[in-house]
């Protein structure tokens, strides 16, 4: 009966030996990096590799992390419509999807925050580490604007001149950034003020 129990000790070792000498990964994934080559010993001690022998990735949704202004802090939230581009596969290549998460944290160093867009890639084509660029789609909203030129400083310092019974007065405003062309005005004028442009307002 002892020599019995030894050699089904000794069987139950072999056969965990056994099942320890091959590695599945707990789902479908590419290999994005491998430590051994084949034929390689590889040491264990328990459940424990000194040395990872290969890495795996799963791929089959990605995220495009995006850094946002802080001036569209109020109009990207869960579920914001958006449009991916990824370098790499093509100007014609493009995935509809929506903000799925939004970091409460703005950085304070930079003044963004942290958005991610969750994009389906069963087929693998989108590669971790891609560069993105990413168009979100707020619901529309009336705001009042002015072109660039026309707006002297920036920030908090941001001005601009009125006319007002015939006289070019200063007028601060309060702004933040609406596009490439048009900054928005949140407060120091009203829709309807005259406000002067042309080459010569910074004179």
């Amino acid at each position: 009966a002892a020599q019995v129990g030894m050699a089904e000790t000794r069987l139950a070792a072999a056969e965990q030996a056994l099942t320890d000498a091959v590695v599945r990964a707990p789902f479908r994934g590419g290999v994005t990096g491998r430590g051994v080559d084949e034929g390689a010993f590889i040491e264990t001690r328990g459940m424990m590799m000194f040395e990872p022998a290969m890495q795996i990735m799963k791929v089959d949704i990605v995220a495009a992390i995006v850094m946002v202004p802080e001036a569209h802090v109020d109009r990207i939230s869960v579920g914001t419509p958006a449009l991916v581009r990824v370098d790499g596969l093509g100007a014609d290549w493009q995935f509809e999807s929506i903000a799925h998460i939004v970091n409460d944290r703005v950085d304070h160093e930079s003044r963004a925050f942290e958005v991610r867009v969750g994009i389906a890639n069963e087929d693998y084509r989108v590669k971790p580490g891609l560069f993105c660029r990413v168009t979100f789609m707020p619901p529309a909203r009336e705001v009042a604007a002015l072109p660039r030129g026309v707006v002297r400083g920036s920030g908090e310092g941001a001005w601009v001149f009125v006319a007002e019974d015939g006289v070019a007065r200063r007028r601060a405003l309060v702004t933040r950034e609406l596009d490439a062309e048009h900054i928005e005005v949140v407060s120091g004028l009203e829709v309807g003020d005259a406000v002067l442009a042309g080459p010569g307002v910074a004179r």
